[in-house]
């Protein structure tokens, strides 16, 4: 061992530890030592042992005397400056109480001399190796002393040096096992000190993990969001059609697949609306009274129309003086009253620049919904295309407008949706297509 127990202990925050530790040590020793006391004077009762009362009540008062007195010194005193000499006190009176007792009853002859491992044993779990040899030697000097002078001239030093090499010779097998056992006990200690430490790391750790990801997931919904928003009117954006848009096709055909078998689930209630809606005068705006107005014009429309549909339909900034308005589980005969609603919502007050100069606002649409005929015939993207074809339809029929294109009465043959597509006009003259004007439908014509 290179350090001692008490230098380990002593070190850093475990000195109140140590008190606890020292004391603990003189209480046990004191109780030991009582107990032999009762062993030796009822050996003494039965004729055992010969010595005088006096003798038994002075080794009593020693040993309790002195564990009360190292006992403090180790509760109140100085450990970490004192703490060796004070086990050196402790060990040395040991081994003269012992050494008393052995002259005390019998020299040589005495049960005693076996409490010299007392000492030792002590002096292994609290010290060093090389001063449990100290101890060691003490001790043998101390017997072999006490024999010669008390017995000289016979064979008692012979028979305590016996005595003695066998005792010690078992005394150190258990020292040294002892050691092995303190080395042990302090490696484990250490490894449960590296546990706690390593635990309380990890939790540390984790904790800040846990908060580094809940920064993260919200960075991360905040990315997410930017990338699904408009910057200037705060709508979404194409982006974030292209990412709902597949769900709530998905919900259309499926409550008209309900609705033709005649389930309940499948409702009147369950088109998509596409409603294209394009500011008649941003450009007259942006001309006349900068792009300033332009944007602000801009983000007033984006209000007006936030006020005019319902929170699960949802207005996307299609680009430039164009918003999309996606209508979920609606009735398609009610499109064209929602297309209305929208143009009036956009006319409905006048737009005031910051020169004060009142600037009139009015938009076209065009709308058409999905499914379109049959589920299958056109896709939502052309859908997109036919309410795009009706927006245009308004503003060449002078602006302010609401146009609709829905199935005619003709159905297509091969490949005819394809070519309706390409000529709306056409189509129309067919019958394949029909035209709504939603003013026309509010007006009662």
């Amino acid at each position: 061992m290179n350090s001692s127990i008490f230098a380990e202990r002593g070190s850093g925050r475990d000195e109140a530890a140590l008190r606890r530790y020292l004391v603990e040590i003189q209480r046990r020793r004191a109780l030991i030592y009582n107990l032999a006391t009762v062993v030796g004077i009822t050996t003494k009762l039965l004729g055992v042992i010969k010595t005088n009362w006096l003798a038994v009540g002075l080794f009593i008062g020693v040993i309790n005397g002195t564990a009360l007195l190292f006992g403090l010194l180790s509760a109140r005193g100085p450990v970490r400056a004192l703490g060796t000499l004070i086990h050196a006190l402790w060990l040395g009176t040991d081994v003269a109480i012992i050494t008393w007792m052995v002259f005390l009853t019998g020299g040589s002859q005495s049960s005693w001399f076996p409490w010299y491992l007392a000492p030792v044993a002590g002096s292994a779990y609290v010290l060093e190796r090389r001063a449990t040899a100290a101890v060691m030697i003490a001790c043998f000097g101390s017997y072999i002393g006490l024999v010669l002078i008390s017995e000289p001239g016979s064979s008692a030093p012979a028979r305590a040096l016996t005595n003695l090499l066998m005792l010690f010779g078992a005394a150190f097998s258990a020292v040294m096992g002892i050691s092995k056992l303190q080395e042990k006990r302090r490696t484990i200690a250490q490894l449960k000190d590296l546990e706690t430490r390593r635990a309380a790391d990890l939790e540390t750790l984790a904790a800040t993990l846990a908060e580094r990801s809940r920064e993260l997931d919200i960075a991360n919904e905040r990315l997410r969001s930017a990338a699904v928003t408009d910057l200037l009117t705060g709508l979404h954006n194409r982006r974030y059609l292209e990412e709902q848009i597949n769900e709530s096709v998905a919900l259309a055909r499926r409550n008209h697949g309900d609705r033709r078998a005649g389930r309940a689930s499948g409702s009147l209630n369950s088109d998509l609306g596409f409603l294209m809606i394009d500011i008649d005068n941003l450009k007259i705006v942006n001309d006349t009274h900068g792009h300033e107005a332009g944007d602000r014009l801009l983000v007033w429309t984006a209000e007006a129309l936030r006020r005019s549909v319902r929170e699960t339909d949802s207005i996307i900034r299609w680009g430039g003086d164009e918003f999309m308005v996606l209508a979920r589980q609606v009735d398609r005969a009610h499109l064209a009253e929602l297309a209305e609603r929208l143009r009036r919502a956009v006319n409905s007050g006048p737009f005031v620049v910051r020169s004060g100069a009142v600037v009139g606002v009015s938009c076209s649409i065009g709308f058409s919904h999905f499914p379109f005929g049959e589920p299958d015939l056109f896709s939502w993207e052309d859908v997109v295309g036919l309410a795009d074809s009706a927006l245009i339809i308004a503003k060449r029929s002078g602006r302010d407008l609401a146009v609709g294109i829905e199935p005619g009465g003709r159905a297509f043959g091969p490949g005819g949706q394809r070519d309706a597509l390409k000529d709306i006009s056409a189509a129309v003259r067919a019958g394949h297509l029909r035209l709504i004007s939603a003013k026309a439908l509010a007006c009662g014509d």
